[in-house]
């Protein structure tokens, strides 16, 4: 599936083993300061809203973290870590290089994206790489997370009990499962909090809240209409009458719930697009169309397209840490698991050309 030529033995270097663009150039993206998480908009939503503090010197916020990081020396933790280390050792040299070296082409829905390696373009299962990758650094950064302070429209926390039922009809517990699930969650609330930054509490009229959620990558909120599910799937998902599988369990939660954020942003543009058609189709029947004001705004519709918050958040945030610190599976090479696809290799069209 990858690029036989990265083995090739020959000294001669022909135009089409050149690559066309480098990898570890800089995009003009980076410069672009319009791209900060605030336009993400993804805590915009009616029953709550994130709130993180402004560092002004980053640099001594980097140092203060590094000398504050706390070693969780707990042995079913080290097994965990270990088997992803395990990856790494037996992981082929090619599949390593492509995560480290490929440049992001571009998202192609909220589950794929393209990307180029060498002289190939590849298409990648972006749901599958998240999950991974989301875990692999809940893992790794156990008890050393950062966190999202949660509040609701009152400036208050917010409820579990309230957030069980927004769930789906078809899971949602009753009002008195909800209280005994929230019950159990909060007698977990120590090892939550120590570990994974999730902080349930009582409040004094004894209403069991969630307060704040971990932060895994700097710039990517969670999407909280996701709450509900990520609250269920702890509870029916997790082991937890075992160390080692309960927080194997918690990480693979946390990771479904922070991917989870990308379908639901996607979704929720697609529904502000449509009000917005909407708008503009009431307004149409009130005023008469103007042709060359509709042939100006198109290649402006072609520009949102581009930029939406779904995609910005898959290549500028998700795909970019990635690309430093995931340590990809070898399962990733399994053509029929269809996680990287070769789609067009330079090589074949030049094979192409040359026929023509």
């Amino acid at each position: 599936m990858f690029n036989n030529s990265l083995d090739s033995t020959s000294s001669r270097i022909y135009a089409h083993h050149l690559v066309r663009t480098d990898a570890g150039e800089r995009n003009l993206k980076e410069f672009d300061t319009s791209l900060d998480s605030r336009d993400l908009d993804v805590s915009n939503v009616s029953f709550s809203q994130v709130e993180t503090e402004e560092h002004e010197d980053e640099e001594e916020e980097e140092i203060e973290a590094t000398q504050s990081f706390r070693e969780v020396n707990i042995d079913s933790v080290k097994e965990l870590r270990a088997e992803i280390s395990e990856i790494c050792s037996s992981l082929s040299d090619t599949l390593r290089e492509m995560f480290k070296q490929m440049s992001i082409v571009g998202a192609v829905d909220e589950t794929h994206a393209m990307v180029q390696y060498s002289t190939s373009m590849y298409m990648i299962d972006v749901d599958v790489i998240a999950k991974e990758f989301f875990y692999q650094s809940v893992i790794f950064s156990l008890g050393n997370l950062g966190s999202f302070k949660l509040k609701n429209e009152d400036a208050e926390p917010i409820s579990i009990i309230y957030l069980m039922q927004l769930a789906p009809e078809e899971i949602r517990p009753s009002e008195d499962d909800s209280l005994d699930a929230a019950k159990y969650l909060l007698s977990q609330s120590e090892m939550l909090w120590d570990y994974f930054s999730i902080d349930i509490k009582s409040e004094e009229d004894g209403t069991i809240v969630i307060s704040s959620l971990p932060s895994i990558i700097g710039g990517f909120l969670p999407a909280l209409e996701g709450l509900p599910d990520f609250l269920l799937s702890l509870l029916m998902r997790v082991d937890w009458s075992e160390e080692k599988p309960c927080i194997e369990g918690i990480a693979r939660c946390l990771a479904d719930f922070f991917t989870s954020t990308i379908s639901i942003v996607k979704r929720l543009d697609e529904k502000d697009e449509e009000e917005e058609e909407k708008g503009e189709e009431d307004e149409e029947m009130r005023e008469i169309p103007d042709d060359d004001d509709d042939e100006s705004d198109e290649p402006e519709e072609d520009v949102e397209q581009q930029d939406r918050p779904w995609k910005r958040l898959i290549c500028n945030y998700l795909l970019p840490a990635c690309k430093a610190k995931l340590i990809p599976p070898e399962s990733f090479k399994d053509e029929e698991a269809g996680v990287i696809t070769r789609v067009v290799d330079l090589h074949d069209l030049y094979k192409v050309f040359e026929r023509c």
